[in-house]
């Protein structure tokens, strides 16, 4: 059953001083995929910007912002209509030898060790145990995702939307402390999935969208907002793809399939690939001011199943 859905997303940057000029990149767009297809996007700024659109390395939508003039906020807001049809996307079943035939093409990127997908050797060692069992890529991928929830507990959280990258070596020291005290947000999980199921030869990607979510950001949403015309919060959040003859969306956080109201952005080979905001500001005043530096960043997001 496929999925018609509205999605509205505020992102409201404020200053701790004016600034004189900025440049920015926003990625808020959904993706168009073999399962997802944006019929009527747009984008509004304030203050008034120059603005330019392209596809980054891995496909996702970039919208590209100047904005001259001192200002002391930045408003922006995406809205999407998009058609989701995950009710098709069977697990492709691959074996091993498509696997690897992948790893050394299409798929190299994603089989390679990543910075921000820590290698924990309990989780690991776990997951290449299957492997002498004669497990299948699928059977693998399920298992492993399952040792990560297992442990993991979600706090209901996506990943942040913080304007800078954060760096690769800190994401996977988040993940590496929720392994540890048992609770992350879906970035932490999506993080440590990726890295064991790469060192045991699985090709995995981090996908970044939004889901519905309750007034505690936990997974009960998604069946409230199955209702055609219902109006729900929605959040920022992440899951995997695993390649086994083809790419298969797996939500780690909720321990299921993606499905029609997982509205992907983007992915690449860890969350940060995917920000939702980043940036550069001119301060206004001596270089001793950095009011550029304290800004704060709210995200809210509304969902509509339109049919």
């Amino acid at each position: 059953m496929s999925a018609t859905v509205r999605l509205e997303t505020t992102i409201d940057v404020r200053y701790a001083g004016p600034v004189e000029r900025g440049h920015h990149e926003v990625r808020a767009t959904p993706a168009t995929t073999g399962v997802q297809h944006p019929r009527r996007t747009s984008l509004v700024v304030d203050p008034e910007v120059w603005s330019v659109s392209h596809l980054d390395h891995w496909g996702t939508h970039v919208t590209a912002l100047e904005v001259e003039g001192e200002h002391d906020h930045l408003a922006i807001t995406s809205t999407s209509v998009v058609e989701v049809d995950r009710a098709g996307a069977v697990l492709p079943g691959g074996g091993w030898d498509e696997v690897r035939a992948a790893s050394s093409g299409e798929a190299a990127e994603l089989i390679a060790f990543h910075p921000a997908s820590p290698l924990l050797d309990d989780l690991v060692a776990s997951a290449r145990a299957m492997l002498f069992d004669g497990a299948l890529p699928d059977d693998v991928a399920f298992a492993v995702c399952a040792l990560v929830r297992s442990r993991v507990t979600w706090d209901g959280q996506g990943p942040h939307a913080a304007p800078a990258l954060a760096a690769a070596e800190s994401a996977a020291a988040c993940a590496s402390r929720a392994w540890v005290v048992g609770v992350g947000d879906a970035g932490d999980l999506v993080h440590l999935a990726l890295g064991t199921l790469r060192a045991v030869g699985v090709p995995a990607r981090a996908v970044v969208g939004f889901a519905p979510q309750d007034a505690s950001g936990a997974a009960g949403a998604l069946g409230a907002a199955g209702a055609r015309g219902h109006v729900v919060g929605a959040g920022r959040h992440a899951w995997v793809e695993w390649f086994s003859g083809g790419w298969f969306a797996f939500d780690v956080a909720r321990g299921e399939a993606a499905g029609d109201l997982h509205v992907a952005i983007g992915h690449g080979r860890g969350v940060a690939d995917v920000p939702l905001l980043r940036g550069v500001t001119g301060l206004v005043g001596p270089p001793s001011s950095r009011a550029g530096d304290g800004a704060v960043v709210d995200l809210t997001a509304v969902m509509t199943r339109l049919g």
